[in-house]
């Protein structure tokens, strides 16, 4: 005689509430770089004036080592985003497979690509952008082992 549904059902509940609820990645060292602005904002108070600007706190993190690059900026603007990631793969010293974007403002992803942000892949010390939807490169940056510290 078999288990009825209700009875599985019911167990199933059981053992699934007593679950930690996490996602587990695991990472290559030197793969991905995760990038995204803190929501948080710092005030920086001008000595002169002492007038109060709220900086934008760029975070960078390498994903199987957790190697953090943090820095303020004024805006989250185009040129202080792609400045911000030339200035964290200086701090690394490379530039790694992968630059994974937790969330991008619409007018940077349509500044950088002409279709869909998939993510950004190094190949051969470029960093290129790839399109999602055949995989294929759609542009390259500017970005080249000319701008990372020999």
């Amino acid at each position: 005689m078999g288990y009825q549904y209700s009875w599985f059902c019911e167990h199933y509940r059981a053992w699934q509430g007593k679950l930690d609820l996490v996602m587990r990645q695991d990472h290559r060292a030197g793969e991905k770089l995760f990038v995204d602005y803190a929501g948080q904002t710092v005030p920086v108070i001008d000595r002169a004036t002492g007038e109060i600007h709220e900086a934008q706190i760029f975070v960078a993190v390498m994903g199987a080592s957790n190697y953090t690059y943090v820095e303020a900026t004024w805006s989250q603007t185009l040129p202080d985003w792609i400045g911000s990631h030339i200035r964290a793969f200086q701090y690394l010293n490379r530039v790694p497979e992968l630059v994974v974007p937790d969330y991008v403002a619409r007018n940077i992803i349509r500044v950088m690509l002409p279709s869909s942000l998939c993510c950004f892949r190094n190949t051969h010390h470029e960093l290129t952008d790839v399109s999602c939807a055949d995989g294929n490169i759609t542009s390259r940056s500017v970005l080249t082992d000319s701008l990372l510290p020999q």
